[in-house]
């Protein structure tokens, strides 16, 4: 398995990996995570790889057990978002992004007073929060996002329901919003 990411990694010349959710790594036994950090370590090594490792905010200590590896990557840690240019970027990025008909206002202070009173400025909770209601947008047929759509993530109505993971319009209702680490990495 290993020689097939590498050769694959090294045929469509990948300048950058991405790790997301590396706390992943300490579901394992003991025998896994060294595992996965031998492999992580000898796409550094071998291949001159740089990597990018995502996750939650002690995220870090799936590294700690190989205190080599783990000297490699500085952690960065990135604040809550507040009502500020830069969360209009995000915004205005997402919005650009959704699969939607009609205009929706994701700017508009309404919205983006709701969206950090649910998500409490919590990137990956605001992804979530405006997924699920462009989600529901389609599914209504209304085809924008409304505020009352902007709901906790506990009181989203699971979206399976739509055919599978796609809605009556073919529209893959797991679609993930690929600004998120361009924007991060400006924070």
């Amino acid at each position: 398995r290993e020689l097939i990411v590498e050769s694959t990694l090294q045929r469509i010349n990948c300048r950058l990996l991405v790790l997301d959710e590396i706390q992943d790594i300490l579901k394992g036994s003991a025998r896994e995570q060294q595992r996965v950090l031998d492999a992580i370590k000898h796409l550094m090594n071998d291949l001159r790889l740089p990597i990018l490792a995502l996750g939650i905010e002690h995220a870090g200590r799936a590294l700690d057990a190989d205190p080599h590896l783990r000297a490699r990557f500085q952690e960065i840690k990135f604040g809550i978002w507040k009502y500020d240019n830069e969360l209009m970027n995000l915004l205005a990025s997402m919005e650009a992004r959704l699969p939607l008909q009609r205009e929706t206002k994701l700017r508009s202070k309404e919205v983006v007073t709701r969206i950090l009173e649910i998500s409490e400025g919590r990137l990956g909770v605001i992804v979530e929060i405006v997924r699920n209601a462009a989600i529901e947008a389609i599914a209504t047929g209304k085809e924008t996002i409304t505020v009352d759509m902007l709901r906790p993530l506990s009181d989203v109505p699971d979206h399976r329901f739509l055919d599978g993971d796609t809605d009556v319009r073919g529209i893959d209702t797991r679609f993930e919003f690929e600004f998120r680490f361009d924007v991060c990495a400006k924070r």
